[in-house]
């Protein structure tokens, strides 16, 4: 009994640092997103400006967004798993029964975070006239 309270308490700690970690990242996401975000608007309206279709630079923008996500969430995952196996090896020396379908969610969520971050973060830079921006990048 002793044992399975410190395993819960154990568990609630990392699920704790787990939320924290993921609530930091998709903090630093969205405040890259928003530094970056004049950048952006002037680079796809140069872009629409030589004759891009706003529907091509959705498709660059979220494909950008989704595989930054996919990579940090997939990596993020791998490190939990890795963790996890050390803890359970070498600190509680248990049996380690890990699940491989860890890595494909994780970078599944990273992807969905990371595209929800850069909705908020960019929503309107596609609205944009062309000729405000490129009027802001000169002034």
């Amino acid at each position: 009994g002793q044992l399975q309270r410190v395993l819960d308490q154990v568990i609630r700690a990392v699920e704790f640092l787990f939320g924290f970690t993921l609530a930091a990242g998709l903090v630093v996401l969205f405040a890259a997103i928003t530094a970056t975000r004049e950048e952006r608007a002037r680079e796809f309206a140069i872009m629409r400006a030589l004759g891009a279709p706003g529907s091509l630079l959705r498709q660059v923008q979220r494909a950008e967004l989704a595989g930054v996500g996919l990579l940090a969430g997939f990596l993020a995952s791998i490190v939990a798993v890795a963790v996890g196996w050390a803890l359970t090896r070498f600190v509680f020396e248990f049996e380690w029964h890990g699940s491989l379908w860890v890595p494909l969610f994780g970078a599944i969520a990273g992807a969905l975070l990371a595209l929800a971050a850069g909705w908020w973060g960019l929503r309107d830079v596609l609205r944009r006239p062309v000729v405000e921006t490129l009027r802001r990048a000169t002034a």
